[in-house]
């Protein structure tokens, strides 16, 4: 946090998953039939963040938040069997509101809620999150999860 206001993120959330797969039937995937029997599966769902936050003076104990986060999802899921391929990829920007509740619980830890979240005609995405905070330094602080909601 910038002059006790400002708030600038990056996050890089990386998701790449191969596995062996046994279809169970015939299965059509992005224009390509896929027998019964074994498979190859590929799987991938990287997201990149960029999100900045305005603090306001603080409620009661509660310091709140309230900004836009800019995210690039990178999807892709891949099918493979005997010498048969097929792919779909999918790229694509999307805009989020951000809010932040923070309330101190002693010297060095903080509870924290943080929403990331938009709803639009070509879709949804919420990410809740719940977490507490222990600062190791000013501007530096170890996060544990409590609870993370992810809804699309």
């Amino acid at each position: 946090v910038y002059n006790n206001r400002h708030e600038w993120r990056f996050l890089y959330a990386p998701l790449e998953i191969d596995l062996k797969a046994t279809l169970p039937g015939t299965v059509l995937f992005n224009g390509q039939t896929f027998n019964a029997g074994a498979a190859d599966a590929y799987y991938k769902f990287n997201s990149y963040r960029l999100t900045y936050a305005y603090h306001f003076e603080p409620i009661h104990q509660w310091r709140l938040a309230l900004g836009g986060t800019a995210k690039i999802r990178e999807a892709e899921v891949k099918l493979r069997q005997n010498g048969i391929v097929s792919s779909k990829k999918n790229t694509g920007f999307v805009p989020l509101l951000n809010f932040q509740a923070l309330r101190p619980l002693g010297e060095d830890w903080n509870f924290r809620f943080d929403f990331d979240g938009l709803a639009a005609p070509q879709g949804r995405a919420f990410d809740i999150a719940l977490l507490f905070e222990y600062k190791l330094q000013k501007h530096f602080s170890i996060v544990e999860t409590v609870c993370n909601i992810i809804l699309r």
